[in-house]
């Protein structure tokens, strides 16, 4: 029977299977004003101004006969692209102007235009496109519009397409309230760095008072010229990697903050490990990629999950002297501009761009009192935190959406 596994409880019918012909209508309009606004179609926006994804027209001509008419509540799909999910709904006021290649079309009043929004970019609804696509060449597989109205899908009555649109609408809105809010605390984070890193916002003692003016010490002197402190990770061929056994860190697996133990998918074997006296990572540990893309990031260690962890070489490994350096305020120092630019200077090769580990020792990094130190790195991890828990909080509705559109639809 054509029952979603999750339904609201006053509805109990089954879906009928209703061809889209019957309530899909194209809409084939050529527009030659050049006062509307030419627009793309993404699989993550939807209609959008050309402007905001390309710097150059490179779809079509520019001819007054090249654009379709998009009015508001209008449907526009990629042929070639359907099977990935793009296809939307314009929510605009105005019209605008999309690639004739596009199939513009809209719902008439027997159903709701909200509700196909949605049930258009269902998993279910990508794999039964991707089936019926045509095409000789696998990259050039396309559903054709006039197949499009040809489909016959199951779908409920009006008042549960209204239903589940209002409701999975509830759910987009907090969404992108999430979505507003981390990106907005992500910006502050950035406003309040710069402030920071400039000295333009300054933080005082405990009794009130201004603390002493900072100083420029190079990383090798942070580690107290220790070359054990301030040391590279080891060579790995590619014959000792293996599917467990130690963790190994790559260059690509250096991002910015905290070391995300899934993004590790390459390890060795204990045997491995001991054979090429392999050094071993710990939590707290800093490590900054040496190879560009750009050279200079680095993260700190902060779990493996009581699991050995190595490094490759072109990263450091880097245990400033706590009685100098706050490794929290450090690896905020690191996002800087002033560090990357800093660490680009240094840089050569001429196959693979890099720093050597000797000119990235040399580079200095301004460091206030330990005590400030302190004070600043804990304002930031203040704030990465809400950062954080609202990462969790998007993260978790987003899945809970993922779960519903797997049982509300047939």
């Amino acid at each position: 029977m054509n029952v979603p596994k999750l339904r609201f409880k006053e509805f109990n019918e089954s879906w009928k299977q209703i061809t889209l012909g019957g309530f899909i209508f194209e809409r084939s309009e050529i527009s030659n004003n050049d006062l509307l606004p030419i627009c793309s179609l993404t699989i993550e926006k939807g209609v959008t101004s050309k402007t905001d994804r390309y710097e150059r027209e490179h779809l079509v001509s520019d001819t007054d006969s090249a654009y379709k008419l998009v009015k508001k509540g209008d449907f526009a799909y990629n042929p070639m692209n359907l099977r990935f999910g793009a296809i939307a709904k314009y929510s605009g006021e105005n019209p605008v102007r999309v690639s004739k290649y596009y199939n513009v079309f809209y719902c008439d009043t027997s159903v709701d235009s909200s509700f196909f929004e949605i049930y258009f970019k269902t998993t279910k609804m990508l794999g039964f496109y991707d089936k019926m696509s045509t095409g000789s060449l696998v990259e050039k597989k396309r559903v054709h519009f006039s197949d499009f109205l040809k489909f016959k899908i199951p779908f409920p009555s009006l008042s549960e397409q209204i239903k589940i649109a209002s409701f999975l609408t509830a759910i987009d809105e907090k969404i992108t309230q999430l979505t507003q809010k981390y990106d907005l605390l992500k910006q502050y984070k950035k406003g309040v760095m710069q402030q920071i890193f400039s000295q333009k916002l300054r933080f005082k003692d405990e009794d009130g008072r201004e603390f002493p003016e900072w100083d420029n010490i190079s990383l090798i002197e942070l580690a107290g010229k220790n070359k054990k402190l301030f040391d590279d990770g080891d060579w790995i061929e590619s014959e000792f990697i293996t599917n467990s056994g130690v963790r190994l860190i790559q260059t690509g697996n250096i991002g910015i903050g905290n070391f995300i133990d899934k993004e590790l998918k390459k390890y060795i074997s204990d045997d491995s490990f001991s054979k090429l006296k392999c050094k071993e990572i710990f939590p707290g540990d800093i490590l900054i990629c040496r190879l560009a893309e750009p050279a200079g990031r680095a993260c700190i260690c902060s779990n493996t999950n009581d699991v050995k962890v190595i490094t490759s070489v072109d990263v450091t490994i880097f245990r400033p002297l706590e009685k100098i350096a706050n490794r929290r305020y450090l690896i905020n120092f690191f996002c800087t501009p002033e560090w990357f630019d800093n660490v680009t200077k240094m840089c050569g090769g001429s196959t693979r761009t890099r720093i050597a580990r000797g000119a990235l020792g040399k580079i200095q990094v301004r460091i206030p009192s330990l005590c400030e130190q302190t004070k600043i790195a804990n304002f930031l991890t203040a704030i990465d935190d809400k950062i954080i828990h609202t990462k969790t909080q998007l993260d978790a509705v987003k899945l809970y959406k993922k779960g519903l559109l797997q049982q509300m639809f047939v």
